[in-house]
């Protein structure tokens, strides 16, 4: 479950930026892509840490769940 919810998470990010242009609609891709543009590193953190998150809740469930360590 954390998995998916982490794709999910990534998949909606990805195809925000897309959408955001063609509908000329401000949101979490233009912010994504602005911020980098910007430099406006507090956004940079929290995006970085969300990305953290994720790949810790990756690596935790092929720790944890024994039926994944075939």
């Amino acid at each position: 479950m954390i998995t998916v919810i982490g794709l999910q998470f990534g998949a909606l990010l990805s195809g925000a930026d897309i959408t955001e242009t063609v509908f000329a609609r401000k949101g979490i891709g233009r912010l994504a892509v602005d911020s980098i543009l910007n430099r406006d590193y507090p956004s940079i953190a929290i995006m970085l840490t969300v990305l953290s998150a994720n790949l810790l809740g990756d690596s935790l469930r092929d720790i944890l769940d024994p039926r994944l360590r075939q």
